[in-house]
């Protein structure tokens, strides 16, 4: 049996997730740590809306010129999570 969430508690569990957005406008494993693609995909595919737009244009910059997608700011060499952004740029129509 799935249990169901009731309205109040997604609420909260939405704005905790908000709060714990980076200004680069990623998300990291651990909050308020280096945003990484992996958990910035999936904080965003939670949220929609202003956060997710916003957590795009953070990780449209970590292209790399071999057209995969590095997995943070600090890393020089694209990798498996390449896969999350080809997704993710397909659902926004780019």
């Amino acid at each position: 049996m799935i249990a169901v969430m009731d309205a109040t508690a997604l609420a909260r569990r939405k704005e905790f997730l908000r709060g714990l957005q980076n200004a680069d406008g990623g998300w990291g494993y651990f909050p308020r740590k280096r945003s990484w693609l992996e958990p910035t995909y999936y904080a965003a595919l939670a949220l929609g809306g202003p956060e997710e737009a916003r957590a795009w244009e953070c990780v449209r910059h970590w292209r790399g010129s071999g057209k995969g997608w590095r997995p943070s700011a600090a890393v020089a060499i694209s990798n498996w999570t390449t896969a999350l952004a080809v997704a993710w740029a397909c659902a926004r129509g780019e």
